[in-house]
């Protein structure tokens, strides 16, 4: 689990010139707008959430791109067990923290129906503790949340997104560098080389951090900068089952530094068609 605060995400997204929500992306090589149905080649570094849909967008534009990615799946942070409970457990992204329409919004095709359920917080009957005492959804800040039923970000993905950008990514690819020195990008990965005009990079912040791709030449002091300050957390998500339901939506605590980190413990089976 990764957190920024949501000013420290603003910042951050402003000083690498991404877009919001979709554009999650960090361009190493900064030049005008791809046209659709340019003949530039477009190499995409992660097939995380970002990844994906950035290949999904590229190839309904007709642009020729191809995603390299370190582990031997796709989804990065979006994942699941069906295993504990009879309904699939997000182990990593699990909430949608805008309105049901983003789906839509990422598949980006009318012709295509979004077949996933949702369900947000009923405001006139549930409601958390805060350092023991009763709290509202509204005064918790979690009204708009929704969570998946019967189904997570990674089925998501995995139904409307992977299958188009499945034949275009190469596994167990681990970039060492990205030098944009030159006309073309040029990127390794142990003795690979692969070429393109643009990169995308949409790896985690923590890895930007601890240096693990040596871009060439370096990153502008200011991206630099906003990549360093921002937090991100160490973290661990365990869900526990019980015979009975005792405890309310969700129970958090105030935590001083905010700095610090975060405390939550909430209902994952809310709404779930489950016994």
């Amino acid at each position: 689990i990764q957190h920024m605060t949501r000013k420290e995400f603003l910042k951050l997204s402003a000083l690498l010139g991404v877009g919001i929500p979709f554009q999650t992306t960090l361009s190493a090589c900064e030049k005008q707008i791809i046209q659709p149905g340019s003949n530039e080649k477009v190499i995409i570094i992660g097939a995380g959430a970002a990844g994906l849909s950035a290949g999904y967008l590229l190839k309904q534009k007709g642009v020729d791109f191809e995603i390299l990615e370190a582990s031997a799946t796709y989804g990065g942070r979006m994942k699941r067990t069906t295993d504990f409970a009879d309904f699939p457990i997000p182990l990593g992204a699990e909430w949608i923290h805008v309105e049901k329409e983003i789906l839509e919004e990422i598949v980006n095709d009318n012709s295509v129906s979004v077949n996933i359920q949702t369900k947000g917080f009923d405001h006139d009957v549930d409601y958390g503790l805060f350092e023991g005492q009763e709290i509202s959804v509204k005064q918790a800040g979690v009204d708009i949340d929704l969570i998946f039923i019967n189904s997570t970000w990674f089925d998501f993905f995995e139904t409307y997104i992977y299958p188009s950008v499945s034949g275009n990514i190469s596994f167990n690819t681990v970039v060492d560098t990205i030098d944009y020195s030159g006309e073309k990008v040029q990127i390794t990965s142990g003795s690979q080389e692969f070429t393109a005009d643009r990169v995308i990079v949409t790896v985690p912040v923590k890895m930007l951090q601890a240096g693990n791709i040596d871009f060439r030449p370096a990153l502008p002091e200011a991206k630099q900068e906003a990549i360093s300050e921002a937090t991100v957390w160490d973290g661990c998500k365990a869900f526990i089952e019980f015979s009975e339901k005792f405890y309310p939506a969700f129970v958090a605590f105030d935590i001083s530094p905010e700095t610090a980190g975060q405390k939550l413990y909430y209902d994952a089976a809310y709404g779930q068609n489950t016994n």
